[in-house]
């Protein structure tokens, strides 16, 4: 049940922010925002190969400043995937609980950070192997969205980490 009310706000907000669908030919539905078919089927094609576990899953695609990024879920965990404007794969993170169990140095960094003031609405964790980077979307205290990266050492910006 859980599961129907989340694919069904999902719908809802896509329909609201104006993303449109198309089949792709793996037989998933896609969502796109700002991105050409062509561009889609390229990435789409990477991104099998690369994390097969996705084949049944929806993958949200869409075109940033910094590249492109897919949302979707494994195992009933969201997962963000990363590809920079030459549409080369840089890292997947999965959507993490901000808690105790966050990294003691990352989570006392923030706190005193530009940011600590902020509410963290979600938390993901580079599982990638080649980088340990972090990825916030945060609530400032006027409650304007604000995302940021941060490497290990709790280095804060508003670049990802493949990108400096």
């Amino acid at each position: 049940m859980k599961s129907l009310i989340t694919y069904l706000l999902c719908m809802c907000f896509s329909f609201i922010s104006g993303v449109t669908f198309s089949q792709s030919s793996a037989g998933k539905l896609i969502a796109i925002k700002d991105m050409d078919e062509a561009k889609i089927k390229q990435l789409t094609s990477d991104i099998l190969a690369k994390l097969p576990d996705i084949k049944s899953s929806k993958v949200t695609w869409i075109s940033t400043d910094y590249g492109y990024k897919a949302l979707f879920s494994i195992d009933y965990e969201d997962h963000m995937t990363l590809y920079d404007n030459q549409s080369k794969y840089r890292e997947t993170l999965k959507k993490t609980v901000w808690d105790k169990n966050v990294a003691s140095i990352l989570k006392a960094e923030f706190e005193s950070s530009e940011y600590g003031l902020f509410k963290v609405v979600t938390y993901w964790e580079n599982i990638s192997q080649d980088a340990d980077d972090y990825y916030f979307e945060l609530l400032d205290p006027e409650d304007q969205p604000k995302s940021i990266w941060a490497d290990s050492n709790g280095k804060f910006s508003i670049v990802p980490l493949f990108m400096r």
